[in-house]
């Protein structure tokens, strides 16, 4: 496994401008790896974003989804490296790691007839959609449970994440030099009225909260000091639990901007999973005679392609072994966890 994840780190899948190469000589590597253990596969595109899906039966019950794409890094961390507890490089941990394990086990599992698929996506790092999304709401490759080994940091058991939603919000003003401004109408002091406003429903929290929050993630318009803006854009990051409407933000900022042109940039529903489901309880239990203590329950704040299987209510699995430094220098992932990750996998398939 250790060669396995060597060579998919030093691929440089990254969504910057001339890799499409690496992406395309990677899957190469991974269907080379699991081409002689599985019944069928198929790699597939969408907008020029490849994905492999793979199966040891038809309409797989357990189904296992990982992406191959990773953030960009410095030159040195697509070098893996070792120390005596320690995997580093780019993706050890997110999330190249899991493919890693997932032919492992389809090479430690070739002789069983397995109910088992996988899913492996390039595009989960910029949103998922003609990766994770297309697969799931446009091929329908779905199964009763969803191992997904992105979150869960540790050997937690990620049972909640919140929903996304991101909205621009544009306004128009009329121009006037700066000296009257009386003879112009600011689009941005339009907006930060209306940003005051949406404040009182999403306030600031100074720490961790389950509750529904917002981010202002870019604000543009005008052109010099002394012109009034005519023209002012945002960009606002919703975040918001399982229970909680995406409309009822909508209806907020519409009333909170009822001027402007509010568009949805990208967005994705709050998914919370069935402790009582027999494949969730049934990984808990081999996770824990494994590693020999209880399970974490934890939830997210962000969101993962997960997401989106909300709407099929199909429950999910997301836990990862011990790790840090992800998206950061000098990523890692703990050798003995990485074994036993794999050793819950193997064993959770068996039975």
């Amino acid at each position: 496994m250790k060669e396995t994840l060597k060579t998919l780190v030093e691929f440089k899948t990254t969504h910057q401008e001339g890799n499409k190469e690496e992406f395309n000589k990677a899957f190469d590597f991974i269907i080379s790896q699991i081409k002689d253990f599985v019944k069928g596969f198929k790699l597939i595109e969408k907008n020029g974003y490849k994905s492999l899906i793979l199966w040891k039966k038809e309409k797989p019950e357990i189904i296992y989804m990982c992406h191959l794409d990773v953030v960009p890094a410095r030159n040195e961390d697509f070098i893996f490296r070792e120390t005596k507890d320690k995997y580093f490089g780019r993706g050890v941990l997110d999330d190249k790691f899991s493919i890693a394990v997932l032919i492992e086990t389809l090479k430690e599992l070739k002789d069983k007839n397995i109910s088992f698929g996988g899913i492996i996506t390039s595009d989960e790092e910029i949103g998922g959609f003609n990766g994770a999304n297309y697969i799931i709401n446009k091929l329908k490759f779905l199964g009763k449970v969803f191992i997904v080994p992105d979150g869960g940091l540790n050997f937690s058991l990620e049972t909640e994440a919140k929903g996304v939603l991101h909205l621009k919000i544009v306004l128009k003003g009329k121009k006037a030099h700066g000296s009257m401004p009386w003879q112009g109408k600011n689009a941005l002091d339009e907006f930060l009225r209306g940003y005051n406003k949406l404040r009182k429903f999403f306030p600031e929290y100074k720490k961790p909260t389950w509750k529904p929050t917002l981010n202002l993630g870019k604000l543009s318009g005008g052109e010099v000091a002394n012109q009034v803006c005519d023209y002012a854009e945002a960009l606002l990051d919703f975040r918001y639990p399982f229970g909680y409407k995406r409309e009822k933000i909508l209806s907020i900022a519409e009333r909170t901007f009822p001027k402007a042109k509010i568009q949805i940039i990208a967005g994705g529903d709050p998914i919370k999973t069935n402790l009582k489901n027999e494949y969730v309880k049934k990984w808990i239990l081999i996770a824990e005679k494994i590693l020999k203590r209880k399970i974490k329950l934890t939830k997210s704040y962000g969101a993962t392609d997960a997401r989106f299987l909300a709407k099929y209510n199909i429950p999910f699995i997301i836990m990862q072994p011990k790790g840090g430094n992800y998206h950061s220098d000098n990523e890692w992932i703990d050798k003995k966890s990485l074994i036993q990750f794999k050793e819950i996998l193997k064993a959770f398939l068996e039975k």
